[in-house]
């Protein structure tokens, strides 16, 4: 008797395994999560940065530094010498402009400007206040936006060196603050995006000859 409640058990136990088998089968499959960052994959291996020296190409950048000139600097005549640089990084979706002018630059350097320009239009996440070339691409990413590196000198800075500029999930920092001030190692690998100073006639200008009002 004792063995025929045996087998018995053992029969329920197995079709009870089989039944749990089936409906794991049944199951649909897990997703893997989703990839917050979907320009994760734009490390220096994938990013082709293209320099923009286009002037109609340029003008919804030039546009956004006349905006920004107008916000910080209301009441100052307009620079007509004042002229920029930008480069678009394609797999990212951004632009940085290097801006140079009276008005923009001082002892410790000149304002340097990134957009996201996801969904075709800019929207401002930078606005470094003090910035030399070169300005570089870094391999590293911070809260989802690359890092990138910018030359500091002058304003009391003696011998100059290069800091690194991280996304703080909102921005990248305006100024060198104590947290902003990340000095960089000499050689830590990058790509170049806006060289050290330059030529003025190399730059576009930020107002046409006819005082594009923007």
């Amino acid at each position: 008797m004792s063995s025929e409640l045996g087998i018995r058990g053992g029969a329920i136990l197995l079709v009870a395994a089989f039944t749990a088998l089936l409906a794991a089968c049944g199951k649909p499959k897990l997703e893997p999560p989703k990839i917050v960052d979907r320009h994760a994959h734009c490390d220096l291996a994938t990013e082709k940065p293209e320099a923009i020296t286009d002037a109609v190409a340029a003008e919804p950048v030039a546009r956004a530094l006349r905006a920004m000139a107008e916000r910080s600097m209301p009441n100052l005549p307009r620079d007509q010498t004042a002229r920029f640089w930008a480069v678009k990084l394609p797999c990212n979706e951004m632009i940085v402009a290097w801006l140079f002018g009276r008005h923009f630059c001082g002892t410790g350097g000149c304002n340097l400007l990134v957009w996201d320009a996801s969904g075709g239009r800019l929207r401002e996440i930078g606005d470094v206040s003090i910035s030399w070339g070169p300005v570089r691409l870094l391999g590293e990413r911070h809260n989802g936006r690359p890092v990138f590196g910018s030359w500091t000198q002058g304003g009391g800075i003696q011998p100059g060196y290069e800091r690194a500029m991280r996304f703080d999930g909102n921005a990248y920092p305006k100024s060198m603050g104590k947290e902003a001030d990340v000095r960089m190692a000499v050689d830590v690998p990058g790509i170049l995006l806006i060289g050290e100073f330059r030529k003025l006639d190399e730059g576009l200008p930020l107002y046409s000859e006819q005082g594009n009002p923007g």
